[in-house]
């Protein structure tokens, strides 16, 4: 079941946002994977302790993850339990932004988005 929801919101047609605020670990980690685009604060720190504890969420982390950072830093965050703070989570792709105020970062954004033309609409 949580496999379902985050591929429904990993393939939802519209952009969702994820607004990340200290710490994003093991599920959260999965859903924050699952959304188009993650904005966080300077304070959030990342990682997925689950495999370490012989623990495995099976909701598409395992995937999403090698695809944003590499294999290399996918597997020290899963097997050696590899925390990475905002800045090193920039930097190694698995946010987009960093923010003062993430939410309100996202919220920015995805009005921006909403006042563009609609390309159906242009035609």
């Amino acid at each position: 079941m949580g496999q379902e929801l985050m591929n429904a919101i990993a393939h939802f047609p519209e952009p969702v946002y994820a607004a990340i605020h200290g710490y994003c670990m093991g599920g959260g980690l999965d859903l924050a994977l699952a959304c188009h685009r993650r904005i966080a604060s300077a304070h959030a720190v990342f990682g997925h302790r689950g495999a370490a504890l012989g623990l495995v969420t099976g909701w598409g982390g395992t995937q999403r993850l090698p695809r944003l950072v590499g294999k290399g830093r996918a597997l020290a965050m899963f097997v050696a339990a590899e925390k990475l703070h905002a800045a090193n989570a920039l930097a190694a792709g698995l946010i987009d932004d960093l923010a003062e105020d993430p939410l309100a970062e996202a919220a920015r954004l995805i009005d921006a988005l909403s006042n563009r033309p609609s390309p159906v609409a242009s035609r």
